[in-house]
């Protein structure tokens, strides 16, 4: 591939490791310059997992240090089980040999669309994944077989999770995460975020400690796990699976774009439907892609769907649109309610819409986490 290439005090010497082995370094992302190669070549496979693999293509995860912690050179985010984990810490991608750390502007130029991309894409997944299963106390469970890829779909689930005879669930209070059509796999939001933003932005890493501290157990579905198209097969075998036996106890739900297409359309008509509708306490949508009509003969989840046990999270995009024809829109802080016209209540009913503070969509479940669990904790109660 093309060299990338750091200035000499773009970044300091990685002197440090944290406990995961990931290099310290200061957050100074500004000195950081890059000289593409226009004819850079593509990345060669790898056939190794995790960070093996990201080390052959020339790849590594460091760890940058927030400005609380950049002066004695530590971060509690990486001290599992603390209950005090740094988030404004990050774990980032860069190119091992110049230290050029990824971004937004340089990706392309480091990582070409394409092959290149795909190959550092898995390896930089499987890190994320790892690393989520490890500071999380998490597992993962063969959900069913997949014989077309002769390995099973499997979820990621609690480390006593799951009752002894197979995938089902233990019944107790459960906090639930579907990642949205794509290349995202259990317990990642998105694979550009895990790559030009860091693990902890790109991950449910945020979600799921959350969750923990707030004495739930924690589920991260698979709906990528056949292929882009056959999302809503997983999600509708994974249910029944693993709410089988499902008793008196609540779950909350986080359900990022297509995410919440598959589950509405699964609280129709789903196996385990009966044992799951009945309990869910609350329900948040970001940028979902379900349409309350599906439900307009099932009154339980018509009225679910837009009762305030529901919360829609949407992107900025529209808000931003809105400004360049006068609107007023720009003036709306995160989280507050959003603007909506008649198309919209057509499509969701009086559910309650807010604004994500962010226009990407990739970001939206790490920029909107305080929104998403200011909604979920107030029903904790109920």
């Amino acid at each position: 591939m093309g060299t990338c290439h750091s200035s000499p005090s773009s970044l300091s010497s990685p002197s440090q490791c944290n406990a995961d082995g990931f290099d310290i370094i200061r957050n100074e992302e500004s000195g950081i310059a890059l000289a593409p190669d226009e004819d850079q070549p593509a990345i060669a496979g790898t056939s190794k997992p995790g960070a093996e693999g990201l080390s052959e293509l020339g790849f590594e995860y460091r760890l940058v240090l927030c400005e609380d912690h950049a002066d004695d050179g530590r971060s509690t985010a990486r001290e599992p089980g603390s209950g005090n984990s740094c988030f404004g810490c990050a774990t980032r991608l860069f190119h091992a040999s110049s230290g050029t750390m990824i971004t937004a502007v340089n990706r392309r130029d480091c990582i070409p669309d394409g092959r290149s991309f795909d190959e550092v894409s898995r390896v930089c997944q499987e890190v994320a994944q790892e690393r989520v299963a490890r500071e999380r106390s998490l597992k993962f469970v063969n959900v069913f077989p997949d014989d077309a890829r002769g390995e099973p779909v499997r979820a990621l689930v609690d480390a006593d999770g799951c009752e002894d005879s197979g995938p089902r669930l233990k019944s107790r209070p459960t906090f639930l995460f579907i990642t949205g059509k794509g290349k995202s796999r259990a317990g990642v939001v998105s694979v550009k975020e895990v790559i030009i933003s860091g693990v902890e932005k790109g991950s449910a890493l945020f979600h799921l400690e959350r969750a923990q501290n707030c004495g739930l157990a924690t589920v991260c579905l698979d709906p990528n796990a056949m292929g882009e198209e056959r999302g809503m097969e997983v999600i509708d075998r994974s249910l029944t699976a693993l709410f089988e036996s499902w008793e008196d106890a609540p779950v909350y739900i986080l359900a990022h774009s297509a995410a919440g297409g598959y589950l509405v359309r699964y609280l129709l008509l789903g196996a385990a439907r009966e044992r799951l509708l009945p309990h869910i306490r609350a329900i948040a949508f970001t940028d979902s892609t379900h349409r309350l009509p599906w439900a307009r003969d099932d009154p339980p989840l018509f009225s679910l769907l837009q009762s305030p046990r529901c919360l829609y999270v949407r992107n900025d995009a529209a808000r931003t649109s809105a400004v360049a024809f006068g609107g007023d829109k720009a003036k709306a802080e995160p989280g507050e309610d959003a603007d909506v016209d008649m198309w919209w209540r057509q499509r969701f009913g009086e559910l309650r819409t807010v604004w994500a503070g962010t226009v990407e969509h990739s970001a939206m479940c790490w920029i909107a986490r305080g929104i998403i669990w200011d909604f979920l904790d107030s029903h904790a109660a109920e």
